[in-house]
């Protein structure tokens, strides 16, 4: 299973042409990479996917040679709980992406030269220069944002004041809603053929994964019917328990007495 992620990784790497194999310059330093292996999970806790990645060791980057700004946003919580909220009130159907290998869409400015992967290393004493915005790069956050919030712009969508990772377009008085986490995006809207426009309109620019009506994200799995969007942690709380060996605790609906008050002179002293 590894060793099939790891070629699926590394012919991603060469189809999106991240890098170019080339001799190390004189006075240069090639950073280097490793593998990075995950074990993702569905809803219910059952293997989803063995992915591999090979990143770089970005903190061997020099600041000023290597990279400048590195500050890259996500969506808040808060903003998505609202967007959810506000699609149960609509009763607007919520769909979900995921763009492949996102970062590898966005190119770097600087010239940066780092080691092959192992396993696949062609010719003697040969690096690699990037030309995208690898895994583990300080500044491949940012760029992936800034690609991803230049395509939805010129769709028409705006970032949200206040969360510039929520974009909004409207449209004869009808609303379009975007949420961004990296490579998540969910969507909503009361136009009913937004969901297979927007997907349409993705897939001109990106490889995605069509996840259809949101049922699991950021490790929530969520229900979603019309009026009602029920949202359930219970996969994260089972991981907790069983990380503290206390799978077969007594389930209790309050962790404490009820109607107990606590005051300061509680507190054990310091």
């Amino acid at each position: 299973n590894w060793k099939r992620a790891m070629t699926d990784e590394y012919n991603s790497l060469v189809a999106n042409k991240v890098w170019i194999v080339t001799a190390l310059p004189e006075g240069r330093t090639a950073i280097g990479g490793k593998w990075h292996f995950v074990v993702k999970y569905g809803p219910e806790g059952q293997v989803v996917k063995y992915k591999a990645r090979y990143v770089a060791k970005g903190f061997t980057q020099v600041q000023g040679r290597d990279y400048q700004e590195t500050y890259s946003p996500t969506v808040k919580l808060s903003t998505i709980r609202c967007m959810l909220a506000c699609a149960a009130q609509l009763k607007c159907e919520v769909h979900q992406l995921d763009i492949k290998t996102a970062y590898l869409n966005a190119d770097i400015d600087e010239e940066i030269y780092m080691h092959q992967p192992d396993g696949f290393t062609q010719g003697k004493g040969l690096v690699c220069r990037l030309k995208k915005s690898l895994y583990g790069l300080k500044q491949s956050g940012r760029n992936w944002f800034r690609t991803i919030m230049d395509y939805l712009v010129s769709l028409g969508f705006e970032p949200c004041m206040n969360d510039p990772c929520l974009f909004i377009k409207v449209n004869n008085g009808v609303y379009y809603y975007i949420c961004v986490w990296v490579d998540d995006l969910i969507y909503f809207s009361s136009d009913k053929t937004f969901h297979l426009d927007f997907k349409t309109q993705i897939e001109k620019r990106f490889t995605i994964s069509d996840l259809a009506p949101l049922h699991w994200f950021l490790g929530m799995k969520l229900v979603c019917t019309p009026g009602q969007i029920v949202i359930s942690q219970q996969q994260y709380i089972h991981a907790l328990l069983a990380n503290y060996g206390m799978e077969d605790c007594k389930a209790s609906s309050t962790a404490m007495t009820e109607g107990l008050k606590l005051t300061r002179d509680d507190c054990p002293a310091e």
